[in-house]
This record gives structure tokens, sequence and C-alpha cells, in this order.
């Protein structure tokens, strides 16, 4: 498990069993949502109308614990593993490229900063 280590090293037994297979379930919901992501920009992409299109990706959560934290398989924590949510905005017309801001967003913020990329009058 990338990052992680090997398995054996915090789990045992039957649960290195289990483990693997909530893991590989969790993976796979992961390379689902990732496909679907696709799908979806590649529509825009086909109707030529992705460079004006504002799209966000968020989540209403971070990650699951899969057994890291004191043997817990699920997300109800504070743990950086749940906390750290995705927030990837693209909008060629108002943001540069590649730019990664390393500091605290809430969603809160998202709606807001919606009606100003669009230019939405208050």
């Amino acid at each position: 498990m990338p990052g992680w280590g090997k398995i054996g090293e915090f789990l045992e037994g039957e649960k290195i069993r289990k483990s693997i297979m909530s893991i590989d379930l969790y993976d796979g919901e992961i390379a689902y949502v990732d496909h679907a992501i696709g799908q979806v920009i590649e529509t825009i992409e086909s109707k030529n109308v992705l460079d004006e299109t504002l799209v966000i990706v968020t989540s209403d959560h971070g990650g699951d614990w899969l057994g890291q934290h004191y043997n817990v398989w699920d997300h109800a924590s504070l743990h950086d593993a749940v906390t750290h949510i995705p927030l990837i905005i693209r909008y060629p017309q108002r943001l540069p490229k590649g730019v990664r801001i390393r500091g605290f967003c809430q969603h809160i913020n998202i709606l807001p900063t919606l009606i100003e990329f669009i230019g939405f009058p208050r």
C-alpha cells in the first residue's frame, strides 16, 4: 500500500485478508469516480466548450481510514486522511494552468468563488 508500508507491518492474520478486500473495493470506487469525471470532461470537450467551462471537483470528505488508525475502517475522525478534501478547479479563462494553492478552504467558500468567477452581479 503506497505511503503506508507493507500491510503485514500493521495488520496480522485474518485482518490482512479483510483489509486487502476492503482496500481493493475502495480502489475500485476511486477508479469508478475517476472514469465518471473523465466521461464528463470528454463530453464537454466534444462540444468544443471545455476551455470556456468552469469545472469543479470536490468531495464531502477526504478518504476513509483503511485500518491505519486504531483498526478503524470509516471516515469518522479528524485525521488528515479524512480532513484533506480535494478541491480542483479548472477555468482557463481565469485560472492559469498548474497553480496549486496551499491554503485552507471551506465548502461554504465555493459558491461565492463561483459567483465571482462567472461575474454574476451581487
